[in-house]
């Protein structure tokens, strides 16, 4: 009982938020110039915010394990081959095998990861996470633009990857804060409580955009691809990682940011970068909105399932 309790209190919010924002968006609270600007203040300014918070409080000696880095980044790269040839017998056309892959392999860790482990985990015990993301993010972004590269028979454009992820404001944020930490700064009240502040608004204000983004009219006739992209995406993925990853030994804290990594739906960036790179939008948009509104309940059973089991 009291694991199904956990498990509820961890996405239950997470789900009244987005669907706060998918009402709001509905009664023309926002516009879609506010919505805009809404998913920019989130992603260029509160998110980084959160995670530098959550790296500068890190105890780095306690959330800083190498060999889990290492085998949760080679679990990522291993995924993104399989699942390659899994979009490449789902569909024929390039672009859709694009936005199909990136779709199953790139989750939305730095906004809905954040969320579920702070629910889960406490704001204090969020370090794990917080390094998770700064490192995985950068691999979804090489890995996402070789994506869309590979199937459209283009070459990797090297600079402007590299350029993306030196300007990410979420890895900007998490090695600030990491920088800060080694360093033992310690931050005047004056300064740190405000941006505490914010931090701490980061979740919801997130999950409300997430939900406010939603466009079920984008919905293609795609239907086999979405369909076995949201099963990959949200159910044998997570199965096949946290296998392996409970068979390592992994526990706690660990195994439940590793099942937040692979358990998170897709990335809402995924869209508009498949936009911009000429990859199928509709199907990238579909991945997105199908992803988030499942993953409220495969969250929920993961969450619940590693806490009966008694490995979280």
């Amino acid at each position: 009982m009291e694991s199904l309790i956990v498990s509820l209190n961890a996405v239950a919010p997470m789900f009244f938020m987005m669907l706060l924002g998918y009402f709001l968006k509905g009664i023309r609270f926002f516009t879609d110039a506010a919505l805009k600007q809404m998913n920019a203040l989130v992603f260029k300014v509160l998110l980084p915010l959160q995670l530098f918070r959550s790296a500068y409080q890190a105890d780095l000696e306690e959330v800083v394990d190498v060999p889990f880095l290492l085998w949760n980044e080679g679990l990522v790269l291993l995924s993104f081959i399989l699942l390659a040839l899994v979009a490449v017998h789902t569909v024929q056309e390039p672009g859709k095998r694009a936005s199909l892959l990136q779709g199953m392999f790139r989750g939305n860790i730095a906004l809905v990861g954040m969320a579920i482990a702070e629910t889960l985990f406490g704001e204090g015990e969020t370090g794990t996470m917080a390094i998770l993301v700064a490192i995985t993010v950068p691999v979804y972004n090489v890995l996402a633009v070789l994506a869309l590269e590979m199937f459209r028979g283009g070459r990797m454009p090297v600079k402007r990857v590299v350029k993306e992820i030196a300007t990410n404001p979420l890895i900007i944020g998490c090695v600030c804060g990491l920088v800060t930490n080694l360093a033992g700064l310690t931050l005047p009240t004056l300064l740190f409580s405000p941006m505490d502040s914010l931090a701490s608004a980061a979740t919801p204000v997130a999950l409300i955009a997430l939900g406010a983004s939603f466009h079920m009219e984008r919905v293609s006739s795609d239907r086999r691809a979405i369909a076995v992209g949201v099963l990959m995406k949200l159910v044998l993925l997570p199965l096949a990682a946290l296998s392996v990853g409970a068979a390592l030994g992994f526990r706690g804290v660990e195994l439940g940011a590793m099942a937040i990594v692979f358990a998170a739906p897709t990335s809402v960036s995924s869209f508009s970068m498949a936009q911009q790179m000429g990859a199928d939008a509709d199907l990238a948009a579909s991945m997105v909105v199908f992803t988030g509104m499942f993953s409220c309940l495969t969250i929920f059973l993961w969450t619940f399932a590693l806490l009966r089991l008694g490995l979280m």
